[in-house]
Protein backbone atom coordinates (compact mmCIF):
# COMPACT_ATOMS: atom_id res chain seq x y z
CA UNK A 1 0.00 0.00 0.00
CA UNK A 2 1.26 3.46 -0.93
CA UNK A 3 0.62 6.18 1.63
CA UNK A 4 1.28 9.91 1.47
CA UNK A 5 1.26 11.62 4.87
CA UNK A 6 0.75 15.41 4.81
CA UNK A 7 1.39 17.86 7.63
CA UNK A 8 0.26 21.35 6.51
CA UNK A 9 1.86 23.84 8.89
CA UNK A 10 1.29 27.57 8.78
CA UNK A 11 4.68 28.30 7.17
CA UNK A 12 5.52 24.95 5.57
CA UNK A 13 4.06 21.78 4.14
CA UNK A 14 5.72 18.52 5.18
CA UNK A 15 5.09 15.23 3.41
CA UNK A 16 6.23 11.65 3.94
CA UNK A 17 5.86 8.85 1.43
CA UNK A 18 5.54 5.23 2.57
CA UNK A 19 5.23 1.89 0.82
CA UNK A 20 3.75 -0.38 3.43
CA UNK A 21 5.57 0.39 6.68
CA UNK A 22 8.77 1.48 4.92
CA UNK A 23 9.41 5.22 4.59
CA UNK A 24 10.74 6.05 1.13
CA UNK A 25 11.34 9.76 1.71
CA UNK A 26 10.17 12.89 3.46
CA UNK A 27 10.16 16.44 2.13
CA UNK A 28 9.62 19.91 3.56
CA UNK A 29 8.26 22.74 1.39
CA UNK A 30 8.82 26.09 3.09
CA UNK A 31 6.47 28.97 2.25
CA UNK A 32 7.75 32.53 2.52
CA UNK A 33 5.70 35.56 3.53
CA UNK A 34 5.57 36.51 -0.16
CA UNK A 35 4.24 33.07 -1.13
CA UNK A 36 1.31 33.38 1.27
CA UNK A 37 0.64 37.12 1.04
CA UNK A 38 -2.14 36.83 -1.54
CA UNK A 39 -4.21 34.42 0.57
CA UNK A 40 -6.62 36.02 3.04
CA UNK A 41 -7.40 32.81 4.93
CA UNK A 42 -5.53 29.55 5.51
CA UNK A 43 -8.23 27.64 3.66
CA UNK A 44 -7.54 29.73 0.57
CA UNK A 45 -4.09 28.12 0.34
CA UNK A 46 -5.51 24.70 -0.52
CA UNK A 47 -4.90 24.75 -4.28
CA UNK A 48 -1.50 26.42 -3.87
CA UNK A 49 -0.26 23.71 -1.53
CA UNK A 50 -1.86 20.93 -3.55
CA UNK A 51 -0.04 22.10 -6.69
CA UNK A 52 3.29 22.20 -4.80
CA UNK A 53 2.81 18.62 -3.60
CA UNK A 54 1.47 17.17 -6.83
CA UNK A 55 4.20 18.81 -8.92
CA UNK A 56 6.85 17.25 -6.71
CA UNK A 57 5.21 13.82 -6.86
CA UNK A 58 5.02 14.01 -10.64
CA UNK A 59 8.72 14.87 -10.80
CA UNK A 60 9.42 11.79 -8.67
CA UNK A 61 7.10 9.64 -10.84
CA UNK A 62 4.98 8.72 -7.82
CA UNK A 63 1.29 7.88 -8.19
CA UNK A 64 -0.68 8.21 -4.95
CA UNK A 65 -4.10 6.56 -4.55
CA UNK A 66 -4.69 7.28 -0.86
CA UNK A 67 -3.72 10.20 1.34
CA UNK A 68 -3.86 10.58 5.10
CA UNK A 69 -3.48 13.61 7.32
CA UNK A 70 -0.61 13.62 9.81
CA UNK A 71 -1.95 14.14 13.37
CA UNK A 72 0.93 15.54 15.43
CA UNK A 73 -0.53 14.89 18.84
CA UNK A 74 -1.65 11.29 18.69
CA UNK A 75 -1.53 9.70 22.12
CA UNK A 76 0.21 6.70 20.59
CA UNK A 77 3.26 8.87 19.92
CA UNK A 78 3.39 9.99 23.55
CA UNK A 79 3.05 6.39 24.69
CA UNK A 80 5.93 5.26 22.49
CA UNK A 81 8.10 8.09 23.77
CA UNK A 82 7.27 7.21 27.37
CA UNK A 83 8.14 3.58 26.72
CA UNK A 84 11.62 4.63 25.56
CA UNK A 85 12.20 6.17 29.00
CA UNK A 86 10.54 3.42 30.98
CA UNK A 87 7.42 5.49 31.77
CA UNK A 88 3.70 4.84 31.45
CA UNK A 89 1.79 7.61 29.67
CA UNK A 90 -1.26 7.20 31.90
CA UNK A 91 0.88 7.58 35.03
CA UNK A 92 2.95 10.71 34.32
CA UNK A 93 2.64 14.45 33.85
CA UNK A 94 4.09 15.78 30.59
CA UNK A 95 4.31 19.25 29.08
CA UNK A 96 4.24 19.02 25.29
CA UNK A 97 5.31 22.03 23.24
CA UNK A 98 4.85 21.93 19.47
CA UNK A 99 6.97 24.64 17.86
CA UNK A 100 5.90 25.35 14.31
CA UNK A 101 4.04 28.24 12.70
CA UNK A 102 2.10 28.25 15.96
CA UNK A 103 3.32 27.39 19.45
CA UNK A 104 1.01 24.83 21.06
CA UNK A 105 1.64 24.10 24.75
CA UNK A 106 -0.32 21.41 26.53
CA UNK A 107 -0.24 19.66 29.90
CA UNK A 108 -0.80 15.90 29.62
CA UNK A 109 -1.70 14.56 33.06
CA UNK A 110 -2.20 10.84 33.62
CA UNK A 111 -3.17 10.25 29.99
CA UNK A 112 -5.42 13.32 29.59
CA UNK A 113 -4.79 16.81 28.22
CA UNK A 114 -6.01 19.02 31.07
CA UNK A 115 -4.73 22.44 30.00
CA UNK A 116 -3.51 24.05 26.77
CA UNK A 117 -3.19 27.39 25.06
CA UNK A 118 -5.09 28.58 21.97
CA UNK A 119 -2.26 28.54 19.44
CA UNK A 120 -4.53 28.97 16.40
CA UNK A 121 -5.47 32.54 17.27
CA UNK A 122 -1.98 33.54 18.41
CA UNK A 123 -2.41 33.01 22.15
CA UNK A 124 0.64 33.26 24.47
CA UNK A 125 4.15 32.94 22.84
CA UNK A 126 4.64 34.82 19.59
CA UNK A 127 5.73 32.73 16.62
CA UNK A 128 7.10 33.06 13.11
CA UNK A 129 3.91 34.83 12.02
CA UNK A 130 1.57 35.08 15.02
CA UNK A 131 1.56 37.93 17.51
CA UNK A 132 1.18 35.92 20.70
CA UNK A 133 -0.41 37.48 23.79
CA UNK A 134 -0.91 41.24 23.57
CA UNK A 135 -1.75 43.99 26.09
CA UNK A 136 -5.55 43.99 26.12
CA UNK A 137 -5.93 47.77 26.46
CA UNK A 138 -3.62 48.55 23.55
CA UNK A 139 -5.34 45.96 21.38
CA UNK A 140 -8.77 47.42 22.13
CA UNK A 141 -7.49 50.92 21.29
CA UNK A 142 -6.10 49.66 17.99
CA UNK A 143 -9.39 47.97 17.13
CA UNK A 144 -11.35 51.21 17.65
CA UNK A 145 -8.78 53.56 16.12
CA UNK A 146 -10.62 53.41 12.76
CA UNK A 147 -7.24 52.94 11.08
CA UNK A 148 -7.67 49.25 10.34
CA UNK A 149 -10.42 46.88 9.27
CA UNK A 150 -11.23 43.75 11.24
CA UNK A 151 -9.48 41.55 8.67
CA UNK A 152 -6.36 43.73 8.80
CA UNK A 153 -6.12 43.43 12.58
CA UNK A 154 -6.74 39.70 12.44
CA UNK A 155 -3.91 39.37 9.92
CA UNK A 156 -1.63 41.29 12.30
CA UNK A 157 -2.45 38.72 14.97
CA UNK A 158 -2.19 35.68 12.71
CA UNK A 159 -0.22 35.86 9.49
CA UNK A 160 1.75 39.09 9.75
CA UNK A 161 2.69 39.08 13.44
CA UNK A 162 5.61 37.66 15.41
CA UNK A 163 8.94 37.35 13.59
CA UNK A 164 7.27 38.45 10.36
CA UNK A 165 6.49 41.82 11.96
CA UNK A 166 9.76 42.13 13.90
CA UNK A 167 12.20 40.81 11.29
CA UNK A 168 10.28 40.80 7.98
CA UNK A 169 10.56 37.03 7.54
CA UNK A 170 8.88 33.86 8.81
CA UNK A 171 11.91 31.70 8.03
CA UNK A 172 13.36 30.52 11.34
CA UNK A 173 16.57 29.27 9.72
CA UNK A 174 17.15 32.77 8.37
CA UNK A 175 16.32 34.27 11.78
CA UNK A 176 18.99 32.16 13.50
CA UNK A 177 21.59 33.04 10.87
CA UNK A 178 20.82 36.76 11.17
CA UNK A 179 20.90 36.59 14.98
CA UNK A 180 24.60 35.68 14.84
CA UNK A 181 25.51 39.15 13.51
CA UNK A 182 22.44 41.28 14.31
CA UNK A 183 21.88 42.03 18.01
CA UNK A 184 18.31 43.27 17.45
CA UNK A 185 17.32 39.99 15.79
CA UNK A 186 19.06 38.09 18.62
CA UNK A 187 17.02 40.11 21.12
CA UNK A 188 13.78 39.04 19.40
CA UNK A 189 14.94 35.42 19.21
CA UNK A 190 15.78 35.37 22.91
CA UNK A 191 12.40 36.93 23.75
CA UNK A 192 10.78 34.11 21.78
CA UNK A 193 12.67 31.52 23.85
CA UNK A 194 11.78 33.25 27.13
CA UNK A 195 8.07 33.33 26.25
CA UNK A 196 8.07 29.59 25.57
CA UNK A 197 9.92 28.91 28.83
CA UNK A 198 7.40 31.04 30.73
CA UNK A 199 4.53 29.11 29.15
CA UNK A 200 6.11 25.83 30.27
CA UNK A 201 6.48 27.25 33.78
CA UNK A 202 2.84 28.37 33.82
CA UNK A 203 1.62 24.89 32.87
CA UNK A 204 3.85 23.30 35.52
CA UNK A 205 1.96 25.17 38.24
CA UNK A 206 -1.28 23.43 37.16
CA UNK A 207 0.35 20.11 38.12
CA UNK A 208 1.79 21.57 41.35
CA UNK A 209 5.23 21.50 39.77
CA UNK A 210 5.17 17.69 39.51
CA UNK A 211 6.35 17.31 35.91
CA UNK A 212 7.94 14.08 34.70
CA UNK A 213 9.08 15.36 31.32
CA UNK A 214 8.96 18.16 28.76
CA UNK A 215 8.59 17.22 25.09
CA UNK A 216 9.56 19.64 22.31
CA UNK A 217 8.24 18.85 18.82
CA UNK A 218 7.85 20.62 15.48
CA UNK A 219 10.30 22.00 12.97
CA UNK A 220 11.77 24.57 15.37
CA UNK A 221 12.69 21.74 17.76
CA UNK A 222 15.49 20.93 15.28
CA UNK A 223 17.25 24.11 16.39
CA UNK A 224 20.02 23.34 18.88
CA UNK A 225 20.17 26.97 19.99
CA UNK A 226 16.47 27.25 20.80
CA UNK A 227 16.14 23.86 22.52
CA UNK A 228 19.27 24.40 24.62
CA UNK A 229 18.13 27.87 25.65
CA UNK A 230 14.68 26.56 26.64
CA UNK A 231 16.30 23.78 28.68
CA UNK A 232 18.39 26.31 30.59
Amino acid sequence: MKILVINPGSTSTKIGYFEGERQIFDKVFRHSVEDLASFEKIGDQYNFRKIVIMSFLQEENIDINQTFCNCRYRRSYKRRLCEEFGLVYEGVNLIVVHMGGGISCGLHSKGRVIDANNALDGDDPFTSERSGGLPAGDLVSLCFSQKYTESQILSMIKGKGGFTAYCNTNNMLEIEERAIRDTEVLLVLDAFVIQIAKEIGDLATVADGEIDGIILTGGIANSDYITVEIAQ
